[in-house]
């Protein structure tokens, strides 16, 4: 390639990177703003990123998300614009990356999402450092307290299944052996938690940006049919819960 045109390409990748750039700090702060349809307004900042990435590299896209990261702190404080960097570069720069080298679908969402989970630790640290609420005590404390709900429902449901005292026995050392674990229990709930979460978001910003790569002519694999019925099963689940807290 003569160098008129690489210096012409590398002209072009920088101006798409800022266009692109300037469109993911706009949905981010809207998503950062609003209470409701935040997370679909995550999802859509991420795209561009993405895009970035799949279409000029690594490079292009770990500078666009910096770029979003620093407009984002002139809004919401520099930790906030530092956290939203990491999660585009665990999510949106991975997931660019792997499509970039064509990879299939699962194994783009499952690059995208264990990025993702990486970054999610990074975010709980960052909620930890602002609010000072440590994560995995209040998910103790939750346990917790559900053990206390079941073991106050325990003497109703024995009554009216006439337990013997061999099942009561059984139930109340399982609770006690449960409060022992409380511990491990709130980490492994925790663990469990940011996984679902990271692997939530890879699939449907891969969905995302399916759909807008395939308005630019640049068609990607097709998840898997099991999972785009579970999606879209998920996704009306979510706005059905939407509409019944905007109806209270």
């Amino acid at each position: 390639m003569a160098p008129s045109t690489r210096s012409a390409v590398r002209a072009y990748a920088i101006a798409e990177g800022g266009l692109l750039a300037a469109l993911s700090a706009l949905l981010s702060i809207v998503g950062g703003i609003l209470p409701a349809g935040g997370l679909l307004f995550r999802i859509a900042a991420c795209v561009p990123v993405v895009r970035v990435t799949a279409r000029h590299g690594r490079r292009a896209g770990a500078a666009t998300s910096v770029v979003v990261g620093m407009l984002f702190a002139t809004v919401f404080g520099p930790l906030s614009g530092l956290f939203r960097f990491v999660q585009l570069a665990g999510f949106a720069v991975t997931l660019g990356w792997a499509q970039r080298r064509r990879w299939d679908a699962i194994s783009a969402v499952a690059l995208a999402a264990g990025g993702g989970a990486m970054t999610s630790v990074l975010g709980i640290a960052e909620s930890y450092v602002v609010t000072g609420i440590n994560p995995i005590a209040a998910g103790r404390l939750q346990l917790s307290l559900a053990l206390d709900g079941v073991a106050a429902a325990l003497p109703r449901v024995y009554a009216f299944l006439q337990v013997g005292a061999g099942v009561r026995a059984w139930a109340a050392g399982s609770l006690a052996t449960l409060r022992l674990w409380l511990p491990t229990l709130s980490v492994l709930a925790l663990a469990a938690f940011v996984a679902a979460y990271a692997l939530g978001f890879a699939v449907l910003l891969y969905a995302a940006d399916r759909a807008a790569a395939r308005r630019v002519g640049d068609p990607l694999p097709q998840l898997p049919r099991v999972v785009e019925v579970a999606l879209g099963i998920g996704l009306r689940w979510l706005a059905a819960l939407r509409g019944r807290a905007g109806a209270r």
